[in-house]
């Protein structure tokens, strides 16, 4: 199946961990005293405004950052440079 298969396969990996969590806190001795499924509080907005203050610049630097470094790694192909060939290192 490929691409689509390796998704799909995240996908379902993903949902099944996803219920079998749920399915463990809800059921587990451990975690009865938390009461975790009791009851639910809406999220702050003050609190999310803090935190994209200081999240939005740290991630935006994280993706200039990385771009950057791999960009350079790039340079020294030159104009010769074609992705996924095996003609690149010949071509200089």
């Amino acid at each position: 199946m490929g691409a689509k298969g390796a998704g799909l396969s995240a996908i379902i990996g993903t949902w099944t961990a996803l219920f079998t969590l749920i399915f463990y806190v809800w059921w587990s001795k451990n975690y009865k005293s938390t009461e975790f499924f009791s009851r639910f509080d809406w999220p702050s907005l003050g609190v999310i405004k803090d935190i994209l203050r200081g999240g939005i610049p740290l991630g935006l630097s994280n993706f200039f950052e990385i771009g950057m470094f791999s960009g350079s790694t790039l340079i020294p192909f030159g104009k010769f440079w074609k992705p996924g060939s095996s003609s690149t290192w010949n071509s200089a």
